[in-house]
């Protein structure tokens, strides 16, 4: 590779699919000198308000290998690169993806915490039962004629080697006991285990079970964090404030769902309210911060 060449990717990248878009990793095709393929990648400026100090954090959020290129010499340069409509697809598509990886952080980071929601209990009944009898019997009975979606938590927690079965019960595994002895009482027990299964179990959760409520708690969370970690600190923002940013990284909700689900955020210390605006907890913001750096194919640079 020589300057010119450089100088011709760049004035055609720019000349075709815009000032956002550059050229990266170019590697040789083949053993030939004269043909080269590269990562086309995105970088586009963040701006985040704090709704109190009306402070902007400007940073630029860059996603890695959204399409490719080539340039092959010939009598002249010749540099192909692809329609601006197939980049725009792959640039929403990188951007969905980037909100995936995210929400997966986020229950990650925060799962101890979701785990104390009343809903969780609500909707995870069975396992509740189940770990009420593991914890004052040490043991839940096998009875033949169980019913069938009792049978399918039994097997799930069996799978994740949390319980055992013999002919007449079912019993605590090591990794059950080791987590009883960690809680004080049972309904520490039994938040400790619904944690433990959003961490190692959830789309089992969510697509054999139906386990979906949580997502809007999910999203609410990512929308707020992805605007701190794109700031590179925490931000204040107002409830109204936080609406507007979900409806951008989101589909439309209705706001009366929308603070329902941001109270009950607050009420878990997912969220910390201070008179008319929110703030994120420090430790998990840590967490989603370091986290996303192991993102592959997204970055922010400040």
């Amino acid at each position: 590779m020589n300057q010119d060449m450089l100088n011709q990717v760049s004035w055609q990248i720019r000349n075709d699919l815009g000032t956002n878009l550059y050229a990266d990793n170019f590697q040789k095709v083949g053993k030939s000198q004269a043909r080269y393929s590269f990562d086309l990648n995105l970088s586009f400026p963040v701006c985040h308000v704090d709704s109190i100090s009306k402070q902007r954090y400007v940073n630029y959020l860059v996603l890695k290998n959204v399409a490719m290129g080539n340039l092959e010499k010939k009598d002249n340069y010749a540099v192909n690169l692809p329609k601006f409509n197939e980049v725009n697809k792959k640039v929403k598509t990188h951007l969905s993806a980037l909100n995936e990886e995210s929400e997966k952080i986020i229950l990650a980071s925060s799962s101890n915490k979701i785990a104390k929601l009343s809903e969780v209990d609500h909707y995870l009944k069975p396992i509740s039962f189940i770990m009420g009898s593991m914890f004052t019997d040490d043991s839940f009975e096998n009875d033949e004629n169980i019913d069938p979606r009792m049978k399918k938590y039994l097997s799930l927690l069996s799978d994740l080697t949390l319980i055992e079965k013999s002919d007449d019960y079912y019993t605590p595994d090591k990794l059950l006991v080791s987590i009883m002895k960690k809680s004080d009482n049972l309904k520490e027990f039994k938040e400790n285990i619904y944690a433990y299964l959003l961490d190692n179990a959830y789309e089992t959760l969510r697509d054999v079970f139906n386990f979906t409520f949580i997502e809007p708690y999910i999203k609410l969370e990512n929308s707020y964090y992805s605007d701190s970690v794109e700031s590179n600190k925490l931000i204040r923002q107002t409830k109204q404030d936080m609406l507007k940013r979900f409806k951008i990284r989101y589909n439309s909700i209705r706001p009366y769902k929308f603070f329902t689900y941001l109270n009950d955020l607050v009420n878990i210390d997912c969220l910390h309210k201070s008179d008319s605006s929110y703030i994120g907890d420090d430790e998990i913001f840590e967490t989603v911060s370091d986290k996303r750096k192991l993102i592959k194919f997204a970055a922010v640079y400040g």
